[in-house]
This record gives C-alpha cells, sequence and structure tokens, in this order.
C-alpha cells in the first residue's frame, strides 16, 4: 500500500503546477461551466467512407453524459451496449457534439430521426464499416468562455500574456482532477480493491459486482479471469503519470529529451518527450545501469510498487503519452466582461490543465454521485 502521507504530498506537488497560474500577476480566478453554454466541444473526424454494416449518428448533446446517449440508443435500437461504439467521454454539463456507431446485425434499422432523448440532436445518419474506438479520432475542438475575471487592465493584460505562453509554449500534459472522482475517491477504491490481499480487504474482491462496476471486464496476464473496474484502474495510471511528469517538472526537463526517452513521432502535436502511463513493474537494474529518464521514473514511482505490480496483474502495459502538449488554432476574445478561449486538442489531452496556466478555475459544486466524464 501507498503511505496516505506518500499519495497526499504527491496530489498536492502536482497540484502545486496546476493551481497557481504559471505566466499571471497577479493571481487570476475565473468562473467556468456555469451554464453548459460556456463549455463547447466538436469531435474532429470526418468518416472516409459512408458505407458499411454500423450505423453512424453524429449527435449534439446538451446536459446528457455519453454513457447515457449510448445507453439510450441501445434501448432505442434493441441491441447490446456493447454494440455502441464512440470516440470518448465528453462531460455532461456542456453542449458537445460527438459520433456514436450502433451495430444492428441483422435488425432492422429504426427510423433514427424518431429517437428522443432530452437535450440531445441527431445531426447525420450514416453507415460506417466499423466500430468507433476510444480515442481515434483526430481530437476535440474547444470553445470556453470564463466568466467573472475581474476587470481591470493589468489583470486582463496578464491573462492575455498567460495565453500567449500556452499558444506558443504549450502547457504540461496532466490528467485533469475529472479523472480522479470526488476527493480523488477512485484511487482509493483502486487502492483498496486491488492492492490488498484478500484477507486484508475482507475476503476476495476479484468477482465481486459492486467492487467491479456494471462495465468491469476481465483481463488476462496473472491476473486472468479478475473482474476490472477500468474507471479505477486508469486513474491510478493517470495518478502515476501525473507524479511523473510532475518530477519532470521539479527537475526541470518535462520539456526536454533526455537519455532514455521515446523519440517523438512527427505527427504528434506534443512539444517535448514522450512519458509514460504506467502498465507494469518498474525497472530494479542497478542505478549505474539506468537511463536518466529509467532515474526519474523510480524516484516518481518507487513509493508505488504495490500499484505497479497490480497493474501488471491485471493484464496492463505501458502506454506512451506525451508530457507536454500545444494547442491548435487558438484564439480569444472579450465579450460582455467574459473570455472566450477557442483552441483544438488531441484526445486525452485536458482543456482544464491548458486553461489552469491561464487562471484558477472555479466552479460551481456538483452532486457527489455525477461523474464527471474524460474530455
Amino acid at each position: 500500500m501507498v503511505k496516505p502521507e506518500r499519495l497526499a504530498s504527491d496530489l498536492e506537488r502536482i497540484d502545486s503546477f496546476l493551481c497557481p497560474p504559471k505566466y499571471t500577476s497577479p493571481h487570476v480566478e475565473a468562473r467556468w461551466k456555469v451554464m453548459p453554454e460556456d463549455f463547447v466541444v466538436d469531435e474532429c473526424w470526418r468518416p472516409e467512407t459512408e458505407e458499411g454494416e454500423h450505423h453512424l449518428l453524429r449527435i449534439r448533446k446538451r446536459l446528457q453524459n455519453t454513457q447515457w446517449v449510448a445507453d439510450s440508443l441501445a434501448t432505442f435500437s434493441g441491441v447490446r451496449q456493447v454494440d455502441i461504439g464512440f470516440f470518448g467521454l465528453k462531460d455532461r454539463q456542456a453542449v458537445t457534439t460527438q459520433w456514436f456507431s450502433v451495430y444492428l446485425g441483422k435488425r432492422e434499422a429504426p427510423d433514427w430521426r424518431t429517437w428522443e432523448l432530452d437535450g440531445c440532436e441527431v445531426l447525420h445518419i450514416g453507415r460506417y464499416p466499423r466500430k468507433l474506438r476510444r480515442g481515434d479520432h483526430v481530437g476535440n475542438d474547444f470553445r470556453i468562455t470564463l466568466r467573472d475575471i475581474p476587470k481591470s487592465a493589468p489583470v486582463e493584460e496578464a491573462v492575455e500574456v498567460a495565453l500567449d505562453q500556452v499558444r506558443l509554449e504549450g502547457f504540461p500534459n496532466y490528467f485533469g482532477a475529472q479523472r480522479f472522482g470526488f476527493d480523488h475517491g477512485n484511487l482509493t477504491q483502486f487502492e483498496l480493491i486491488y492492492c490488498q490481499s484478500p484477507e486484508r480487504s475482507g475476503g476476495d474482491t476479484r468477482d465481486d459486482p459492486a467492487r467491479t462496476g456494471k462495465r468491469g471486464r476481465a483481463r488476462g496476464g496473472k491476473g486472468k479471469g479478475r473482474r476490472v473496474n477500468p474507471m479505477y484502474v486508469s486513474a491510478a495510471r493517470a495518478h502515476l503519470f501525473n507524479c511523473l511528469l510532475a518530477s519532470r517538472q521539479q527537475a526541470g526537463v518535462a520539456r526536454s529529451v533526455i537519455d532514455g526517452d521515446e523519440p517523438l513521432l512527427a505527427e504528434d502535436n506534443a512539444h517535448g518527450p514522450i512519458g509514460i502511463l504506467p502498465g507494469g513493474p518498474v525497472r530494479s537494474e542497478a542505478s549505474s545501469q539506468l537511463s536518466a529518464s529509467d532515474i526519474l521514473r523510480q524516484e516518481a514511482w518507487g513509493d508505488y510498487t504495490g500499484w505497479l505490480e497490480a497493474l501488471h496483474s491485471l493484464g496492463e502495459r505501458d502506454t506512451p503519452r506525451a508530457l507536454w502538449m500545444t494547442p491548435t488554432d487558438m484564439s480569444w476574445h472579450w465579450h460582455d466582461g467574459s473570455l472566450v478561449v477557442c483552441f483544438g486538442l488531441p484526445p486525452g489531452a485536458y482543456a482544464s490543465v491548458a486553461l489552469s496556466q491561464v487562471a484558477h478555475l472555479i466552479q460551481d459544486a456538483r452532486p457527489r454521485n455525477e461523474t464527471t466524464s474524460i474530455q
């Protein structure tokens, strides 16, 4: 188990790179997501063909989360939830446009124009040869309104300087707080379920539906047959990545390629080296045999051995993720005392993290049982 004080220290260290605006002076606060129209997201993707056995829908939703829409489509068309595909989860407290695929097999296609769900509108109906998979789209375009920024020339100037710095230099590619649940509860659940022996956790929890969630899934590897709650597992991996990025920032090499780093791909709109979403044990060779990148990983993950072993036993594998990200087509303007910011990001990058470099974002409290989804 990770000592509570180590986890708290790491979370505080990560917040130090997120909460205090990096470029702004004086300190600036802004309210965001006051209303759904303050957070507009459009998926960037165009189907290369309009033929195939999957029905393709482009849907605009307001005050609905992605899974609710997918469940409604499954019920309407009489298929299983697994027959519905989409590129990623989008926030509920927003106006978002995204694509869904529906596999009907030999079932007769319903009239999609008659499908109804509060706050939703079908914008396009077509066909596609395969199921849409997570992260397979080009990215997401954002239009975000920040409200109640103090009205003064020094504040506006500081905000615009910060925005220009993000536009030119990018931002640290942390996972946002949305990934971890209320009060980081997803991390607590991961450790409780997967990092304790059955004796210490009160019994064998591997197949307990209450602990796996209704969409838990089995994985191979050492933990073959074990049920997995993907929300908790992805939160643990995201936290470990954030720890690594914080260590790199602390060492001054978050944007520098050092010995042992993976090379960037030419098509990546990343701005710096590639990090790792971990899925296995940290390397244990003698320090003299480790690269500079490996040493930083050891420092970041040294107290998380149990987490890494659990991830490996669940069949996870190391996955590359950029440490630094540059938004595309970034622009902004002031409107009726609010700031409207537009930019694009690839799948998995967080708009909230980009804007945390500009202002301290304040959002009204939400019900604890509401899932804030991945951007």
